[in-house]
């Protein structure tokens, strides 16, 4: 039982909430200040010059990346998580990311792990393929931002200093998440959870892993993904009339992603702006610009994550579909 606070004595856990809280929101005190800096004229006019077509084409370009990253995580569950149709995935996958956006860092992207669990997918199992899906997004994000900071500290370095790392994570990537859905990391992780407090210690299924081409698989849907949502970064690029190309604009997004995942925001205001400002002006794109397209971007991930929104009014069923032996699964009626 918790023990009130003795009167004359801070209260620690208090202190902590509170610490957790100013911590939250630094991004935005970082974004007041900028546009403290700013001319609300200039930040206007370049909202107000963007060309309405490739604006409207880019929030539709990056929906398609969400069902390439449910069928990700519907490798990454492996065996357990084939009883489960695609469509139902999909929500549970749109659920978490309607709460990542809501969350700082995104970490509501992990309760689909906990979604899954007892209904046919272990409470271990299902936790470490959520974290996995999101150690996939970040870890191609950190090579392909350091890509782009080479290519900002030496421009003579070209297009290679972003080409490279993309094929890095396509060989490396794949081997890297076909050890970690194994069952020994699984269980590492399962132990890491118990030891905090978090989970209990349950059994990882030996059949749990995720096979060396399936895993792949999923580097190469983690590529393609992300090519939609720079495709999308692009398409605002040309509205606003940056000069900057699709392989520049990828790296630089790659950069502001990683930023705006810090939990000091949430969902990367004022982080991403300050990226945006210091990676576009060799570009010659003024602050104004820049944080004009950070506005795009942020009204973006708010769209997609209305959207995702809606995959809360329809929840998958109670038990996933069985599948009798030597047939397929069940199908729905």
């Amino acid at each position: 039982m918790a023990q009130p606070p003795v009167p004359g004595r801070a209260d620690p856990q208090g202190r902590a909430a509170w610490r957790r809280r100013m911590r939250h929101a630094i991004g935005p005190l970082i974004l007041v200040l900028i546009l403290w800096t700013l001319d609300p004229r200039e930040l206007f006019r370049a909202l107000g010059a963007a060309e309405v077509g490739p604006l409207l084409a880019a929030y539709l370009v990056p929906l398609p990346a969400i069902a390439l990253r449910s069928l990700r995580w519907r490798v990454l569950l492996g065996r357990r998580g084939a009883p489960w149709r695609s469509r139902e995935l999909l929500a549970l996958y749109a659920q978490s990311i309607a709460a990542g956006v809501a969350t700082p860092g995104r970490v509501g992207e992990l309760a689909k792990g906990a979604l899954v669990a007892g209904r046919g997918v272990g409470l271990a199992h299902g936790l470490w393929s959520a974290l996995l899906d999101r150690l996939a997004d970040l870890g191609f994000l950190a090579l392909l931002a350091s890509g782009a900071a080479a290519l900002h500290a030496a421009p003579g370095l070209g297009r290679g200093a972003l080409v490279a790392p993309v094929a890095l994570a396509l060989v490396a990537g794949g081997p890297a998440l076909a050890f970690l859905s194994g069952p020994g990391a699984q269980q590492l992780g399962a132990r890491w959870l118990a030891r905090l407090g978090r989970g209990p210690a349950v059994e990882v299924l030996p059949d749990a892993g995720t096979g060396a081409g399936a895993a792949l698989g999923c580097a190469l849907l983690t590529v393609a993904s992300w090519a939609l949502t720079y495709a999308a970064n692009d398409l605002y690029c040309a509205s606003l009339g940056l000069g900057v190309g699709y392989l520049e604009i990828a790296g630089i997004s790659a950069v502001a992603s990683l930023v705006a995942a810090l939990p000091i925001s949430i969902a990367g205001a004022g982080t991403r702006d300050a990226a945006l400002i210091l990676l576009l002006a060799p570009y010659g794109a003024t602050p104004a610009q820049a944080v004009a397209l950070s506005a795009l971007m942020l009204s973006n991930v708010l769209f997609v994550g209305a959207l995702c929104a809606l995959a809360y009014l329809w929840t998958p069923p109670a038990e996933p579909p069985i599948t009798a032996p030597g047939r397929g699964a069940a199908r729905g009626s």
